[in-house]
């Protein structure tokens, strides 16, 4: 009888033990979902291309058009782009609402690009040349200039990307929140604002 007791005992005890070991597991998994990951592709909710949206601190950024193979606007001076990437230009506004004044490299140091593969564009610097006018030197893209925008103010201008040829049907534009991180290996940003760079058809 006794004998009886304790095999029953110890059945319950293993059961519970194998309960408590299954929970932790899902839970672990569940933490596991819950890490950030580098950038995929954009949701469905993106503001659209021609309007408005807030991308904190004061900011108000609109993307007004998109040229999605720009290799005609690079300039005289322009690299050859390399095979199997592609240059591609926007246009955008951005305003601010802010107190004091903003300046615009504090904006577009957290805006980015990114298509189907998982991986971000920074905008391009000087050596593509990425002018908005062929064979000249100006204007420069918005990330080569130091912009200070008044409160009640906007700027306009456009920036260029140098992406993968895959990434353009569904290249779409980001901004992230202030004080996140977005990098090749970590990116904690678990708040971003959505671009459209394809208008919708009517």
């Amino acid at each position: 009888m006794l004998g009886r007791l304790v095999r029953r005992t110890l059945v319950v005890v293993g059961a519970l033990c194998a309960l408590a070991l299954a929970l932790a597991v899902l839970g672990s998994r569940s933490h596991a979902n819950d890490a950030p990951t580098l950038v995929r592709s954009a949701p469905s909710a993106s503001v659209p291309v021609g309007r408005a949206g807030g991308v904190w601190a004061g900011w108000h950024l609109r993307v007004t058009s998109v040229v999605p193979s720009a290799a005609q606007l690079l300039g005289a001076g322009a690299r050859k782009t390399p095979a199997g990437r592609q240059d591609v230009m926007v246009f955008m506004t951005a305003s601010y609402t802010g107190s004091g004044r903003g300046r615009l490299s504090d904006l577009l140091g957290r805006l980015y690009a990114t298509g189907t593969h998982p991986i971000y564009y920074e905008p391009d610097s000087g050596d593509l040349n990425c002018t908005a006018v062929p064979g000249t030197s100006s204007p420069r893209p918005l990330n080569e200039l130091d912009v200070v925008v008044p409160s009640g103010h906007s700027t306009r201008g456009h920036l260029c990307f140098l992406i993968a040829q895959g990434d353009a049907d569904s290249l779409a534009l980001y901004v992230d929140r202030p004080g996140c991180n977005t990098s090749r290996s970590r990116d904690n940003c678990k708040h971003r604002v959505w671009f459209a760079l394809r208008r919708e058809p009517a």
